[in-house]
């Protein structure tokens, strides 16, 4: 399989390059064996753990290309992604989002196995490594099942395909292309063992996992399977033991950055492959925020301001919760999500006190003071529109938007993305194939998985 020469490679690359203490000292080509929960913590710590997909944030409706001239500079996987193409990648090598993932899971495995060799492995520090490892396994293959497989649905997942499942650290390996439900029954399984392992208070660096990140996750996962029980439960669990919000009248609006990374609403902090141009918040001068989204702003929502900027007539993104070490989003996990994740999962229910007191909750410190009037609403129905409102507007570019279309498409939301470039529009109708990406098709032909059909 070519993401069997990736690992090889990336395993060189990095023991080059001085990004890990761990790898610095063992320069191998194979496969890097940890020797002590230092080294394991190390191989954890790896930069491309926190690194997501970022083909969701290219296909979405949040943003548009200021030219057709600008369009035709960027990478056919952009224009591709952004045009909604059949294929995406169209023949270019660049397969992050489908590489980096599995990278990560490759590491985990590696981490895993090394310990059940080791006495130590049992010790308080052994166990919360354990989990740490269980935790980046089911979140890489959480992004991509969503990305290279069909939107989950109870009554087809047992036969959609989803992605190969690697639990062996193995890199000749190849596992054919598992079901979607077998997909997510692993990631269920990890998640519920990493969370009876994981600290309960959060870490200085969030790159690293605690049981609120799990829960958080799980609320997350829940969404994306329309369990909106689970989603809600979850969720619940996260805010009981964490539900720091920021008052964003203490947050600069004229700063490009003007969040600082590990800042008191992340729970886990990941951002977007390294990939593409369109991605970069700050440097790139293509593109800009979709209108329709800026409208949906109050003039008194300080989001308005703090998110986006003005470069002449344009309105461009500012820096994410990632904070100042990084050009790309924040694609990682926040307390805002998981209110939100409440409050939809509430109003689904018709709990509509419960869901507008989430929603205010938040809203209050997403307004100038003194300017934020509480929320109403007449029932259930329009509680979850307010919400899935409030859900674009705090969770823009952070690739939570494309999964939203998605699944809310499955329950019959009917929403057909449209795009005029160069005077031709270019349309995405509700359940499209072409929600799903392809897999690079040098993995299809080294390991011969199956196509998607897009």
């Amino acid at each position: 399989m070519q993401l069997q020469k990736y690992l090889i490679l990336l395993v060189v690359v990095l023991a080059g390059s001085g990004c890990s203490k761990f790898l610095d000292k063992k320069p191998r080509s194979d496969i890097v064996e940890p020797a002590s929960l230092s080294d394991v913590r190390a191989m954890l710590e790896i930069e491309t753990h926190g690194v997501t997909p970022a083909l969701p944030i290219l296909s979405a409706d949040e943003y548009y290309y200021r030219s057709y001239a600008n369009l035709l500079q960027v990478t056919g996987t952009e224009r591709n992604s952004y045009l909604w193409e059949k294929d995406v990648f169209a023949g270019e090598t660049v397969r992050q989002d489908w590489q980096y993932p599995y990278i990560g899971i490759f590491y985990a495995n590696n981490a895993m196995e090394a310990m059940e060799k080791m006495d130590s492995a049992s010790t308080p520090a052994g166990k919360v490594l354990r989990g740490w490892a269980l935790f980046l396994r089911a979140h890489n293959m959480y992004n991509l099942v969503k990305c290279f497989a069909k939107i989950y649905d109870k009554n087809t997942a047992s036969t959609d395909p989803g992605i190969p499942i690697k639990l062996k650290a193995a890199i000749d390996d190849i596992q054919p292309r598992a079901s979607v439900q077998a997909v997510y029954d692993q990631i269920l399984k990890d998640l519920l063992e990493a969370r009876t392992l994981l600290p309960t208070t959060l870490p200085a660096n969030r790159n690293q996992p605690s049981v609120m990140a799990t829960d958080a996750l799980l609320a997350r996962i829940g969404l994306t399977m329309q369990d909106y029980t689970m989603a809600e439960r979850y969720a619940d669990s996260c805010l009981s033991r964490y539900n720091k919000l920021i008052d964003y009248n203490g947050v600069s609006t004229s700063s490009a950055q003007p969040f600082v990374m590990n800042n008191d609403e992340t729970l886990f902090a990941t951002t977007a492959v390294l990939a593409y141009s369109a991605d970069k918040v700050l440097t790139n001068t293509f593109i800009s925020i979709d209108t329709v989204l800026l409208k949906m702003y109050n003039t008194n929502d300080i989001r308005g301001s703090v998110y986006y900027g003005k470069t002449g007539q344009y309105a461009i993104l500012k820096r994410g919760y990632y904070g100042p070490s990084t050009f790309y989003p924040f694609t990682g996990i926040a307390t805002d999500e998981v209110y939100l994740i409440k409050a939809e999962c509430a109003a689904r229910r018709e709990a509509v006190d419960v869901c507008l007191s989430y929603l205010n909750q938040l809203l209050v410190k997403r307004y100038r003071q003194n300017t934020f009037t509480p929320l109403t609403a007449s029932g259930g129905s329009a509680a979850l529109l307010l919400t899935l409102a409030e859900r674009r507007k705090e969770l823009v570019w952070r690739g939570l938007r494309w999964d939203d279309l998605a699944r809310l498409n499955k329950e019959g939301a009917e929403i057909t993305l449209k795009r005029v470039v160069d005077g031709t529009t270019y349309t995405l109708a509700p359940n499209s194939p072409r929600y799903v990406f392809n897999i690079p098709a040098d993995e299809i032909a080294l390991s011969g998985i199956a196509q998607n059909e897009r």
